[in-house]
């Protein structure tokens, strides 16, 4: 499946096998962040620069300046995008039928104020957050 491509489609050279692993599902939610499992993420969000928007992870500059947002590890998960994200673990090791809410998908030009709920900006820094 998609696991073992890069984000360009071609073959990966160090191609990760089958995820195999079952969480079981707890009894009831966590009530505590110390007993949270997978099954209790819901959502996911980030927020960031460049590397959280996926600014240029794709092509070669400056042809292709553009956020692939879908490719972040932490929150992309389009089904179109090959790359391996945390929202698309979750769903694998939950064995959920839909990826957690807020995945990004797609791409952004730089300098967009996020998509849905990845909320980096290209050229962000730390004294700018309110």
């Amino acid at each position: 499946g998609a696991w073992g491509r890069t984000a360009v489609g071609a073959a990966c050279p160090h191609p990760l096998p089958p995820f195999s692993c079952s969480v079981p599902k707890p009894a009831a939610p966590a009530t505590d962040a110390r007993r949270l499992t997978p099954h209790d993420v819901k959502v996911t969000m980030a927020l960031g620069d460049s590397i959280t928007a996926g600014f240029a992870m794709i092509g070669l500059p400056p042809a292709d300046l553009r956020e692939f947002r879908a490719e972040v590890f932490s929150i992309g998960g389009s089904a179109d995008a090959a790359a391996i994200t945390l929202p698309k673990v979750l769903k694998a090791a939950t064995g959920a039928r839909a990826l957690p809410v807020g995945v990004a998908e797609g791409w952004t030009w730089p300098l967009t104020k996020g998509a849905y709920l990845d909320a980096a900006v290209s050229g962000a820094k730390v004294q700018g957050v309110p």
